[in-house]
């Protein structure tokens, strides 16, 4: 991934709202990423147990359970994906269907990676390095986090950049075809033909976009 591939970036809306709600928090930065703040300001209670992390509701308060037998670079990543979970999620996961139980583990998986990897600070972080595994050592040790979770979420930042620029090359044709013709119109009877007119002709027909 280069430089020049973020800079026509458009967040998705969850990204957005992470972003913003960061930026309120006055977290700028890898280093200012604190998650015991955030639960605070979320009136989340934290607690470290030997046993896996979970968050629970008792009444009107949320609890994250982490797991005290993980490395906390783990830990964090356990606690941001439980957060997501409360902020996004209600109801027992042991009551859910699969399929819904696996959207949201992945809808939660998401808001982890926003969270502690957000864009904005990733683009500011990107270093020239002589490999990816290199990249993926050094944004670990810059965002306090596994390399696994890095290379997960370059993959993910990647994969957008991917969707937005194949986006940017069908407006392109799109605004190109646009200049050969004033307006459309369809066929009386088909509607999956119309017609294209310049200059008050007809100068061609084609099928409709579906």
């Amino acid at each position: 991934m280069q430089y020049e591939d973020l800079a026509l970036y458009r967040p998705t809306p969850l990204e957005s709202a992470i972003e913003s709600w960061l930026r309120k928090l006055d977290m700028l930065s890898p280093y200012e990423i604190d998650l015991d703040i955030i639960a605070q300001e979320l009136n989340i209670e934290l607690r470290y147990l030997p046993r896996e992390t979970n968050s629970v509701r008792l009444g009107d308060t949320h609890f994250v359970v982490v797991d005290s037998r993980l490395h906390w670079t783990q830990q964090r990543i356990e606690m941001a994906h439980e957060i997501g979970h409360i902020l996004m999620h209600a109801g027992n996961q042991l009551r859910m269907p699969d399929d819904l139980r696996n959207l949201q583990e992945w809808q939660a998986d998401r808001f982890g990676m926003y969270l502690l990897m957000p864009t904005f600070m990733v683009a500011n972080c990107l270093t020239s390095a002589y490999s990816r595994k290199q990249m993926l050592r050094q944004l670990a040790e810059v965002f306090d986090v596994t390399d696994v979770f890095v290379d997960v979420r370059l993959n993910i930042l990647e994969q957008r950049i991917r969707s937005l620029q194949w986006d940017q090359q069908v407006a392109n044709v799109v605004a190109e075809q646009r200049q050969m013709y004033d307006y459309t119109y369809p066929h009386p009877t088909n509607k999956r033909i119309e017609y294209m007119v310049k200059d008050g002709y007809v100068i061609g027909s084609r099928r409709r976009a579906e």
